[in-house]
């Protein structure tokens, strides 16, 4: 008896789908493609609003110390945000080449010690801007990072230090200081398991079969305790035996890598099959077999498999790159199938950036520390005009051993619509000011208009209008397939919940300005 899996298509806390409907769905006739074919010959459209609704920006951060711990205290920081216009997307390449947004984080650092102290310094800068423009004369599409390369900038008192570019693996969820720091390592990082010279075998298989529809090729592998696996498929484990399958037709090459130690092929039993029936839990075998191929063993080491897709593309260093694999390893791929190459590891969109520098401060000494950088914005497609969106972290200046006060200063001839501050109106744009360190991080809208307007977006009510129409009809299946599209957009919304409120993570309305 096979087991059953898991399968999660997606969130799903935001609709429910009626139990009985599914059950009915699953078993009923099938209709879609004709049903599917006469919506498309109609010529109907999923609405104005079908495309994506929203881009992400780039979210910045205050600068921390590096290491475990710092007397350093923070006097007062002046966040300076300079926002004279907006670019997304559709912008041309004139507008992007002549976009001047930036930010300027200047911090008054106090050594109240009587000795001196040497700080490394960290300024997170986020993923790479995913705004570009297309260069007909180098024909290829060029990132807004590549032209504003050398608008980053880090000064003490004036004079320009040397700061170093650094590349950490992106982190999923919210963004976490004191881990990134951490993963700022000079030189190949120790691993407890995988070391540069570790070493990794590769067994090809072949699939033989008359089958040329995709099926399930299962491999159990014996003796595989203190072992760990690669290639493409899943994985599960059963006390020393690890079951790995893969879908596959005939003629299919399967490769199968193990790290830190040899497999026994001869040892390895296989079985093939394929699911049928409602949630696929009818199992029918399939004639296969799998011819191990003997003259493409191959032996290397953990080191040339993880620079198998190194390009040394955007600046990121063989050390960074390296480091960066064994931490995605540990976040993403910690017990189970790793895959086959990192090839697919890009180092434009899987790095985020750091800005690296050095400040000695003699006993007493205060020095003013500014950090210039790009200002990137994401974007609201489903409001009229678009709805510009900035973030930036406050909450890494908690770990300074003081912080004094903080000045927000938004220079921009826009509206803020929604911030997650209270920000006054001024003749330059808007300004905050605090004594103390505000809970939560900055978060802004901004607009063109002081009230833009939401687009309709009548995409859900035709899909629910199908569905209805498709249950009375007993079209079941019709059901299945648009509730699982209904699912995914939802799905896809569901990362700003209070879209339709005009606001964001709790945003407080700011558009009842005097």
């Amino acid at each position: 008896m096979k087991k059953t899996r898991a399968v999660n298509i997606c969130d799903t806390n935001a609709i429910n789908i009626c139990a009985a409907c599914i059950l009915t769905a699953l078993t009923a006739f099938a209709g879609v493609g004709a049903a599917c074919g006469a919506f498309a010959r109609a010529g109907i459209t999923a609405g104005a609003n079908s495309g994506p609704s929203t881009w992400q920006g780039v979210t910045a951060a205050g600068v921390m110390f590096t290491g475990e711990s710092c007397p350093i205290e923070v006097e007062g920081e002046l966040l300076t945000l300079d926002i004279p216009h907006f670019i997304g997307h559709g912008s041309t390449k004139e507008d992007m080449l002549a976009y001047g947004g930036k930010f300027a984080a200047e911090y008054t650092f106090k050594n109240p010690t009587a000795d001196t102290v040497n700080a490394t310094l960290a300024f997170p800068l986020g993923e790479q801007c995913p705004l570009s423009f297309w260069d007909e004369e180098a024909d290829k599409h060029v990132y807004l990072d590549e032209v504003n390369a050398d608008k980053y900038m880090v000064l003490a008192d004036g004079a320009e230090l040397n700061a170093e570019l650094r590349h950490t693996i992106c982190g999923y969820g919210e963004f976490d200081f004191a881990k990134g720091c951490k993963q700022l390592v000079n030189g190949y990082r120790a691993h407890g398991f995988f070391k540069r010279d570790t070493p990794v075998y590769k067994y090809s298989f072949t699939i033989a079969s008359y089958d040329n529809e995709y099926f399930t090729a299962e491999a159990v592998l014996k003796n595989t305790e203190g072992l760990r696996l690669c290639g493409r498929g899943r994985l599960e484990e059963d006390g020393r035996d690890k079951t790995v399958d893969f879908s596959v037709k005939g003629g299919s090459l399967v490769e199968i890598y193990s790290i830190g130690g040899e497999l026994n092929v001869s040892d390895i039993k296989w079985s093939f099959y394929r699911q049928t029936g409602p949630l696929g839990l009818v199992y029918n075998s399939v004639d296969a077999r799998a011819e191990y191929r003997a003259e493409d063993f191959g032996q290397t080491t953990f080191e040339e498999y993880v620079f198998n897709g190194y390009t040394g593309g955007n600046g990121v260093s063989a050390t960074d790159y390296y480091n960066g694999v064994l931490d995605f390893i540990d976040s993403r791929y910690k017990d189970d199938l790793l895959p086959p190459s990192f090839e697919f590891l890009d180092e434009r969109t899987d790095f985020m950036r750091w800005l690296v520098y050095d400040l000695s401060f003699s006993a007493g000494q205060t020095v003013k520390n500014t950090v210039t950088a790009p200002l990137y914005s994401g974007g609201k497609y489903y409001y009229t005009p678009i709805v510009y969106t900035f973030e930036y972290l406050l909450s890494p200046a908690r770990e300074w051993s003081s912080f004094k006060s903080l000045e927000i200063r938004i220079n921009t001839p826009y509206y803020l619509i929604n911030s997650s501050l209270d920000f006054e109106k001024t003749d330059y744009g808007y300004l905050y000011k605090a004594d103390r360190l505000p809970d939560g991080e900055l978060e802004i809208d901004m607009c063109t208009v002081e009230n833009p307007e939401q687009k309709a977006n009548y995409i859900g009510a035709i899909l629910i209008g199908i569905m209805v129409m498709a249950g009375l009809l007993c079209i079941a299946p019709v059901i299945v397939v648009v509730g699982l599209i209904i699912l995914l957009l939802i799905r896809a919304k569901k990362r700003n919940p209070n879209a339709d409120k005009g606001g964001t993570n709790g945003f407080k309305p700011m558009n009842n300005f005097d």
